[in-house]
C-alpha cells in the first residue's frame, strides 16, 4: 500500500500503533470518527487544540479502561490460577457476564 505522508505523521498514530489501541476505541471515546482521527494521524488535514484535547483525553481514558480491567484480570489470574487446567462446563466462561 502506497503511502502519501512522505513518511510523516502524528506521533499520536505511534504511541496508538506502539500500544495497540485501534481507531475506533479511540473514536468511541473522543466522539470523532475514526475516519477523522486517520486524517489527523496522517496529516491530512488540520486540527485546533479543542480537538486535540478531545483526542488527548481520549487516549487516557482508554489506558485508563485497560489499566482498570488489567488489574481485575490479574487479581483473578492469582485467585485462579491453581485451577485453570481443571474441566468445567463451558458455560462457566460465560456465568458473571
Amino acid at each position: 500500500m502506497k503511502s502519501d505522508t512522505n513518511g510523516v505523521v502524528m506521533h499520536f498514530r505511534i504511541f496508538r500503533i506502539k500500544h495497540r489501541i485501534l481507531l475506533r476505541e479511540i473514536a468511541k471515546e473522543a466522539k470523532i470518527s475514526p475516519q477523522r482521527i486517520s486524517e489527523i494521524e496522517l496529516i491530512k488535514s488540520t486540527t485546533g487544540e479543542q480537538v486535540k484535547a478531545h483526542l488527548t483525553d481520549a487516549l487516557e481514558a482508554v489506558l485508563l479502561r485497560r489499566e482498570a480491567e488489567s488489574t481485575i484480570a490479574m487479581a483473578d489470574y492469582r485467585r485462579e490460577k491453581c485451577h485453570l487446567f481443571n474441566e468445567v462446563p463451558e458455560s462457566e466462561a460465560w456465568k458473571n457476564e
